[in-house]
């Protein structure tokens, strides 16, 4: 985790939603990583994308309990659904 931790660790607790979706859940974690940043960089909120983000996700279904990396176009496409401005469940394409 960077930046300074507190605002993250606060923004967590206030966002946090039990069992939430993939999408979800890297949406609450982007923006608490953002209230982090926002914090030692004057209010400005950093633009976080693939290039900066490490994203896994533990996948319990696996013999050995393994960490799995999100990365690339997968994790683009996270990244862009919690960007778009919320519609009526209508996808473009």
């Amino acid at each position: 985790m960077g930046g300074t931790t507190e605002p993250i660790a606060n923004a967590l607790k206030e966002s946090y939603a039990e069992n939430a979706s993939l999408t979800d859940a890297l949406r609450i974690a982007v923006a608490a990583l953002r209230a982090g940043s926002a914090d030692t960089s004057g209010g400005d909120q950093p633009t976080l994308g693939v290039a900066s983000l490490e994203v896994a996700v533990l996948d319990a279904n696996r013999p050995r309990r393994a960490f799995r990396r999100i990365t690339g176009s997968a994790l683009q496409a996270l990244l862009v659904d919690q960007e778009s401005p919320q519609s009526d469940g209508e996808s473009s394409g």
